[in-house]
Order: C-alpha cells, then sequence, then structure tokens
C-alpha cells in the first residue's frame, strides 16, 4: 500500500512521527535524521509514545516498546484496523517506528495483545560483570534473520506488509547503544571484530571507558556528549553497524519518495 505522500517546498517542514522507547533513544535517533536530512529540509518531530521514564509517574501508561506496541495498536484502531490510514498520522510527511533488537528476549504479543504469540530463539545473556565475555556473543550470523523476525511482528502490528512508503523502522541490534559505542570506541575489541550488533548490553562497554570519554544512558549525557560526537564520528556507525547501514538507506528512499533526494 501506498501513501498520499505530497511534494512540498524545501522552506515546509518536514513532519515526522516517531514511535520512540525512550528519551535518549529520541535524542539520538533526531539527530541521525537531522544529519541524513542535512539542509535540505527543516524537521518538525512529534513523538507520539511515552517515554520509558515516566512509568512512575503515570501509573499502568505502558512505556518502552511496550508503549510502542500501544501506540501502535492505538493508530491501527483509529484507522479501521490499518495503521497507516490512522487519522491522528494523517498529517505527518514521515513515520519512524523504534523498536530495539533486544525485545526478542521476550516473546511479544500479536495485534490483539494476546501474549507470547511471537517468540524468537532464545539469546546468549551476558552477566552485569566488569568483565566482557567475548565467547558469550550470539551468534552474529543469525543478525539479520533476528531483525527480519522482529519487522515482521512489526508489519503484523501495524497491519500491513509490506509498510507504506512513508512508515520506517527503526531497529538497531541489539539496542541503540550499539551505535554510540560504535562512534565513541571505535578501537575496542567487540567493534572491531565487527560484532558490536551482537552484544547485548553496549551500555556496559560505555560506562567502563575512561573517565574523560565515558558515557552513561542519561539525556544530560546524550545532549552533551553523543549529539556533538554524531556530528564529528556519526559516519562510523554505517561502517561498523549494518543495521545502521539498512536504516539510513530506508530513510533516504523515504526521502527520495518525498522529493527531497
Amino acid at each position: 500500500m501506498t501513501s498520499s505522500i505530497r511534494p512540498k517546498t524545501s522552506n515546509t517542514p518536514l513532519k515526522i512521527a516517531l514511535f520512540v522507547e525512550g528519551e535518549t533513544d529520541n535524542l539520538l535517533l533526531q539527530k541521525i535524521v537531522e544529519i541524513v536530512l542535512a539542509d535540505r529540509r527543516p524537521a518538525l518531530f512529534r513523538v507520539i509514545s511515552p517515554y520509558q521514564p515516566i512509568n512512575n509517574l503515570i501509573p499502568d501508561e505502558p512505556t518502552g516498546w511496550r508503549g510502542v506496541f500501544r501506540r501502535i495498536i492505538e493508530n491501527k484502531n483509529a484507522g479501521g484496523g490499518v495503521f497507516n490510514q490512522s487519522i491522528k498520522l494523517r498529517d505527518m510527511d514521515v513515520i519512524i517506528i523504534h523498536m530495539d533488537l533486544d525485545v526478542t528476549w521476550h516473546s511479544l504479543p500479536d495485534a490483539t495483545d494476546n501474549p507470547g504469540v511471537f517468540t524468537f530463539p532464545t539469546p546468549c545473556h551476558l552477566r552485569r560483570e566488569k568483565r566482557i565475555d567475548v565467547s558469550c556473543l550470539p551468534n552474529c550470523s543469525r543478525l539479520d534473520d533476528d531483525v527480519h523476525r522482529l519487522r515482521h511482528v512489526l508489519c503484523h502490528w501495524i497491519g500491513e506488509d509490506p509498510p507504506a512508503n512513508r512508515i520506517v523502522f527503526w531497529n538497531p541490534a541489539q539496542n541503540a547503544e550499539s551505535w554510540v559505542v560504535s562512534m565513541r570506541a571505535p578501537r575496542h575489541p567487540i567493534v572491531q571484530a565487527g560484532r558490536v550488533e551482537c552484544y547485548n548490553e553496549p551500555e556496559i562497554i560505555l560506562s567502563q571507558l575512561p573517565k574523560k570519554v565515558r558515557i552513561e544512558v542519561t539525556c544530560t549525557d546524550y545532549k552533551d556528549k553523543v549529539v556533538p560526537l554524531l556530528n564529528q564520528d556519526g559516519w562510523r556507525i554505517g561502517a561498523t553497524c549494518r543495521q545502521a547501514r539498512r536504516f539510513i538507506h530506508e530513510l533516504k528512499k523515504c526521502f527520495r519518495i518525498l522529493g527531497i533526494f
């Protein structure tokens, strides 16, 4: 199914809806989109899904991947069973749906919220220790298959396969922190071995870096350290992470349909 995307003038802001798991993910994603757009068009972002940290502020409000799932289903229902037809999203030029690959550690519900419908091969969980056990890394050869399975679930949730032209999936492996590791620690053995996307907890690597370059997964560190790092070393993400190359390729394809590229 194609979307009814109309050509825009270069001065018109590009309206981009974000279904995103967390606050730091949102900061990273918006900056990447802006870099890809360069100066071709300004972007106007609208975050649809609730952030992870507000879980304690709004009782029973799902956040993280569950919040993304809830908002997808709400919009699918508003579109008569087709997410792309949601009246809540009709003014959006682009819709980006974020779901980290590490959600496949869980069993995922179907579109009617029946639990445990989608299951995935059991990953190799790493212990939260200072020592990184490289021998416990998952099989990187399975990475693309796992992403394919996750995207199949997303298509099931939104009610269309393939998704409409204006819908882009963002599926960092194993989560968005692997992209930050590829920029901040390009000489780390896991990055050098081409296995950073297979490491289940890349935030551990960031937290163990020397103090001057250490990054914590907080909004402050992402604003002060990660966003400037993207301007300088953002190219390293595409050079290191296959899912980064895929996302940028699909985002540019969407922009070409809009007549931007």
